[in-house]
């Protein structure tokens, strides 16, 4: 996951320099233990684990 989240910011970098600036930081663990609460799920840990 983190592979494909690196080549998605790539592409933004060429085709859309001005959204790169817009994308928040990573979710805090608490900010995910809320969302997946709420949500009534867990987040697969590949999708946990990524770090920009």
């Amino acid at each position: 996951m983190k592979q494909v989240w690196n080549e998605f910011e790539q592409w933004l970098k060429i085709n859309r320099p001005e959204a790169v600036g817009t994308l928040n930081e990573a979710a805090t663990e608490s900010e995910i233990v809320e969302i997946e609460k709420k949500m009534g799920l867990t987040f697969p840990q590949n999708l946990r684990s990524i770090k920009r």
